[in-house]
């Protein structure tokens, strides 16, 4: 996915650790170079799962792109491993964007907030 990942920090997180939770403050992106994490939230005291990921996929890019906290709890479902991904290295890619694809990208988050909170409120209406 990254061409230079090399340069990048890696973390391992054991099956059960929490990488980060629903709330918490953005401050980096992780791509998945080994394991699964699953991806849940909490809601009317409910644990809705949203999804899992996988090798090769990114978790925790919104937040660091609005500058939001977590929608949701990332738990390592296996041992894992993942590249760190800062707000800086993320944004300055973001930032080699022309305008109208940065703007299209804030838009599309915002969708996907919502569209999240609307799912996980029914999801947890149903369980």
């Amino acid at each position: 996915m990254m061409a230079d990942s090399d340069a990048l920090e890696e973390i391992d997180l054991r099956a059960g650790q929490v990488l980060f939770n629903e709330g918490d403050a953005p401050d980096k992106a992780y791509v998945v170079r080994r394991g699964r994490l699953e991806v849940f939230r909490i809601k009317r005291h409910k644990r809705v799962h949203l999804g899992v990921v996988q090798a090769s996929e990114i978790v925790g890019e919104m937040a660091l792109i609005d500058d939001k906290p977590r929608t949701a709890t990332v738990r390592a479902l296996v041992d894992s491993k993942l590249i760190v991904l800062t707000r800086g290295k993320l944004l300055s890619k973001i930032d080699k964007a022309d305008h109208v694809t940065r703007h299209l990208l804030t838009k599309f988050i915002s969708i996907i907030r919502t569209m999240d909170e609307k799912l996980s409120d029914e999801i947890s209406k149903i369980k």
